[in-house]
C-alpha cells in the first residue's frame, strides 16, 4: 500500500493522503550522492531526495531505497511516469539475491 501511495501521487483507493506538492517534494532530488547503488544497469544523475535516492536508468526516472536489519534486507524502486514498483523483502544477510531480484523486475517492468 506505501508503494502504490507513492505511485498514486499521495492518493490511494481514491483517498488524498498526502499532497502532489508534497509527494513532488519527497521525490525532488536535493543533494548529488553518484552512482554506487544501481538497481538496474547504466544509473545517470543519482541523488538523494527527501527519504529516497533517486535516479535516471535507461531514460526512466526511478526513486528507491534499501536497507538491512541482521536477517532481513528490503528494497523498494518505484517508477513513478510507468506507474510501476518493485519492493523486494528477504529474509536472509546476502544483498546479492535482495539487488538481483530488485534489477531483474525492474528491467521487466520498464520494458
Amino acid at each position: 500500500r506505501y508503494a502504490l501511495l507513492q505511485l498514486g501521487d499521495g492518493t490511494i483507493s481514491g483517498h488524498r493522503v498526502l499532497s502532489a506538492q508534497m509527494m513532488a517534494e519527497l521525490h525532488r532530488p536535493e543533494i548529488t550522492v553518484g552512482t554506487d547503488w544501481t538497481p538496474a544497469a547504466r544509473t545517470e544523475d543519482m541523488h538523494y531526495a527527501l527519504g529516497w535516492f533517486t535516479a535516471d536508468v535507461r531514460g526512466v526516472h526511478i526513486v528507491f531505497h534499501n536497507g538491512a536489519n541482521p536477517g532481513f534486507r528490503a528494497a523498494i524502486v518505484l517508477a513513478p511516469s510507468a506507474k510501476a514498483g518493485v519492493v523486494v523483502l528477504t529474509n536472509g544477510e546476502a544483498d546479492q539475491f535482495t539487488r538481483a531480484a530488485t534489477q531483474s523486475l525492474l528491467k521487466q517492468l520498464l520494458q
